[in-house]
C-alpha cells in the first residue's frame, strides 16, 4: 500500500477514502503506453495417480508412500478404476420399489372395490341394516377419495427410483479412442 493507504494494484478511485478533489485531474487511469500482452499461463495437465494400496498392518497404516516406494507398490495394480456397486444393492431402494408397487396395487384395488360397492348395489342388498349400509358408504367414499392419491404416490415413487437408478448408471467400460475406431472398422467390414 502506498502512503495514502491505497492498494497499488487497483485504481484509487474505487477504494475507500478516495477524494476526487485531492486527486490530480491530469492523471488518467489508463496509461498511454501499451506493451505486449502477457500470455495467460495454462495449468499443467493433471496425471491421475491411483490410490495407495491398503496397508497390511497398523505400523504401515501411518506411513506415507512417495517416490520409488509408491511406484513399486502400485506397479502390479491394473490401471482400470473399480466399477461402482449396483444401486439395487441398496436395501432402501429395494424397500422403496416394493412400497411403490404396493401403493399402486392397493390404490387400484381400493378404487375397484369402491366402484363395485357404489354401482354394484352390494351395500344396498337384502338383510343389510342401516348402520352397516352407512359404514359401507363411508368406507366406499373414503376408498374412492384415497385410491387415486395412493396410486399417484406409488407411480411417483417408482418414477423417482427410475431417475435415481438412471443417474447412478455407469457404462461397464468406456471404449478408448483406438478401440472405438477398430470396432467401427469391424462393423463397416461386416457389411
Amino acid at each position: 500500500m502506498d502512503g495514502a493507504g491505497f492498494d497499488p494494484r487497483y485504481s484509487p478511485e474505487f477504494q475507500r477514502g478516495f477524494d476526487p478533489a485531492a486527486d490530480d485531474a491530469d492523471e488518467s487511469p489508463v496509461s498511454a503506453e501499451t506493451g505486449p500482452v502477457e500470455r495467460v499461463p495454462v495449468p499443467p495437465t493433471v496425471r491421475r495417480i491411483p490410490p495407495a494400496p491398503a496397508a497390511r498392518d497398523s505400523a504401515e497404516a501411518g506411513a506415507v508412500l512417495s517416490g520409488p516406494e509408491f511406484e513399486e507398490s502400485t506397479a502390479g495394480t491394473s490401471g482400470e478404476p473399480e466399477l461402482p456397486a449396483s444401486p439395487w444393492r441398496n436395501p432402501y431402494l429395494v424397500a422403496l420399489t416394493v412400497a411403490g408397487i404396493a401403493l399402486v396395487v392397493v390404490g387400484i384395488g381400493a378404487f375397484r372395490w369402491a366402484v363395485s360397492q357404489t354401482y354394484g348395489g352390494q351395500m344396498f342388498g337384502d338383510g343389510v341394516s342401516d348402520e352397516e349400509m352407512q359404514e359401507a358408504m363411508i368406507a366406499s367414499q373414503l376408498a374412492w377419495g384415497l385410491a387415486p392419491l395412493l396410486t399417484l404416490a406409488g407411480v411417483l415413487t417408482l418414477l423417482g427410483e427410475l431417475f435415481f437408478v438412471a443417474h447412478r448408471w455407469r457404462p461397464r467400460r468406456a471404449l478408448d479412442e483406438d478401440e472405438f475406431e477398430s470396432s467401427e472398422g469391424e462393423s463397416l467390414a461386416g457389411r
